[in-house]
């Protein structure tokens, strides 16, 4: 009687978390040499903004929602990248990955919906120049 007692509590506490998409630690195939990849905890509308090494660069949508920002086209070193976006919250936000000559980054990144009023009219940001030979898609992993 005990254990059925302590076992309603317990399950009531463990449900939420059971009922969570489990989110891949790794990617299903090694990416290859000068990738970055962020999977993110849930899909993403965008727009999306990428700021990579104090350059903004331009991001593409293939789909109308997308899991994974996936940045082609790096060097071998260490990478600063900053992430913004109107309607997403991101966890961190920033971070640096440092990608070797063999092999790509992978990395998860938690993204929240964000429900915001703004007054007024944003002012429109120029466009992103990039970086020569990077580019950067928003996918669905």
């Amino acid at each position: 009687m005990i254990r059925a007692r302590l076992a309603l509590p317990v399950l009531l506490l463990l449900a939420p978390a059971m009922a969570c998409k489990k989110i891949p630690l790794a990617p299903s195939k090694p990416l290859p040499a000068g990738t970055l990849a962020l999977r993110f905890s849930r899909d993403l509308k965008g727009p999306l903004e990428l700021t990579l090494d104090d350059a903004r660069i331009p991001v593409t949508q293939v789909k109308k929602h997308g899991n994974t920002l996936v940045v082609t086209g790096l060097s071998v070193g260490l990478h600063h990248y900053f992430l913004t976006s109107p309607q997403d919250a991101f966890g961190p936000a920033a971070g640096e990955a440092s990608l070797s000559e063999d092999r790509g980054v992978y990395e998860v990144v938690l993204a929240q919906r964000l429900s915001a009023q703004l007054y007024g009219k944003l002012a429109d940001a120029p466009p992103a120049q990039g970086l020569p030979g990077v580019t950067a898609r928003l996918e669905k992993w």
